[in-house]
C-alpha cells in the first residue's frame, strides 16, 4: 500500500532540472479605456498564463468593451428606476440593450472558456448515480 498525502517536492517538479518558465499575461491593447483595461487585468490574472493567446485578444477587447457598455446601461436604468417618474420609453429600451449585451457577453464568454458551462466536463460528469436508471429492471 502506497504512502497517503502529497509526495517529497522533489517528485513535484514539473519542469526538468528545476528551471521555472515564465509564461507573460496578455498585455491589453491600447485602444482600450482604463475601465475597459480594469476588466482586462481582472480576467487575465484570474485564469492561467497561457488561456489567452494572441489570437484570442481581440475577442478579449471585445468581451471588456461590453462589460463597460453593460455597466453602463445598468448605471441608467438605476437611475430610471430610483426617478420620481418612469419614463417607460426609455426604460424599455434600455432593457432591451442591457439583454443584448448579456447576450453577448455569455456568448463571448463561452466562446473563451471563461463561464461555468464552458469548463463543464463531461467526463467528470456528475457524480456516480444513486441507483438503477428508473427505466431499469431492479430485478
Amino acid at each position: 500500500m502506497g504512502a497517503r498525502g502529497r509526495g517529497a517536492n522533489r517528485t513535484l517538479a514539473a519542469v526538468p532540472g528545476g528551471d521555472v518558465v515564465s509564461i507573460p499575461r496578455a498585455k491589453p491593447p491600447d485602444e482600450l479605456t482604463p475601465e475597459q483595461k480594469v476588466i482586462w487585468h481582472s480576467i487575465v490574472n484570474k485564469l492561467p498564463a497561457d488561456h489567452f493567446p494572441a489570437e484570442t485578444h481581440l475577442i478579449l477587447a471585445e468581451y471588456c468593451r461590453h462589460a463597460v457598455t453593460a455597466r453602463r446601461i445598468a448605471h441608467l436604468k438605476n437611475q430610471i428606476e430610483n426617478a420620481e417618474s418612469l419614463n417607460m420609453e426609455e426604460y424599455a429600451l434600455l432593457c432591451k440593450l442591457a439583454e443584448a449585451e448579456s447576450r453577448t457577453l455569455a456568448s463571448l464568454g463561452t466562446k473563451m472558456r471563461m463561464t461555468q458551462q464552458s469548463t463543464y466536463s463531461a467526463r467528470k460528469g456528475r457524480g456516480e448515480p444513486l441507483g438503477p436508471k428508473p427505466w431499469e429492471d431492479s430485478e
